[in-house]
């Protein structure tokens, strides 16, 4: 557990999915046959000629934007800059939400990250009238856990069960989530009106116990302004991780 970007790896799904990221290539894209370049004047078979229009957030169902919706972010087009501190390591990158379609009654969204925190992998997310759902990671294969439930009042709690696998890599965690209370969280963004939500639970990383836990503080309209997390290892070695708005 002392390779930092290890740990930051693990930290990305330890409930960090509202912070986004960069989309990585797909596995076989290296082996890929090499297209030939068209010629002048010429359109490649299967070549569209015009991206789709993203849909408004303004169209989005009165009943998806709840409270989870709010809290987490998904409202908020914004390119923000992030700053990851884990020991002497600091790494700063920018994320932006971006909403992808509406459909049957639920919304997806894509979360990129760019510069230092493009290692956290992207993220790929379903806005439904219970709550918000993390359903894809460039990281590997997730299993569909939630995020934040559409009632966030102090005092809620909520189970999330996670599964990830990577190429060579595995992590499990089973951990509850307490929407704990409304405060003021001062980053170096600015301070912000938030609502602490607070997860602790064991887990395994390749087959080795963990345990996680985390504290973060969400504001409304703008999503997680700033997390504190920590993974004990099976030796009782624990390692910590900051992650805060500072643009």
């Amino acid at each position: 557990m002392r390779n930092s970007r290890t740990l930051l790896v693990l930290i990305a799904v330890l409930g960090l999915s509202t912070f986004g990221c960069q989309p990585s290539a797909p596995k076989d894209a290296a082996n890929a046959p090499t297209e030939a370049p068209a010629s002048a004047g010429e359109t490649k078979p299967n070549e569209a000629t015009s991206e789709a229009p993203k849909p408004d957030l303004a169209a989005l169902p009165a009943d998806l934007k709840h409270a989870g919706y709010d809290y987490y972010g998904l409202g908020n087009p914004k390119q923000v800059e992030l700053e990851i501190v884990s020991g002497t390591n600091v790494h700063t990158g920018t994320q932006t939400t971006t909403l992808e379609k509406i459909e049957n009654g639920k919304a997806s969204f894509h979360v990129d990250r760019t510069g230092g925190i493009a290692m956290l992998g992207s993220g790929d997310y379903s806005l439904e009238k219970d709550g918000v759902y993390a359903v894809g990671s460039s990281l590997g294969t997730v299993s569909r856990s939630i995020e934040l439930p559409a009632d966030l009042a102090p005092g809620k709690t909520w189970t999330v069960d996670f599964k990830l696998e990577a190429s060579g890599s595995d992590l499990k965690y089973k951990a509850t989530m307490k929407a704990v209370a409304i405060e003021k969280v001062k980053t170096k963004s600015g301070t912000y009106d938030a609502i602490r939500i607070e997860s602790s639970g064991p887990g395994t990383h390749n087959g080795k116990p963990i345990k996680m836990a985390m504290k973060g503080w969400y504001a409304k309209g703008e999503g997680a302004v700033k997390m504190e997390m920590s993974i004990t290892d099976e030796k009782g070695q624990t390692n910590s991780t900051t992650i805060e708005r500072v643009k």
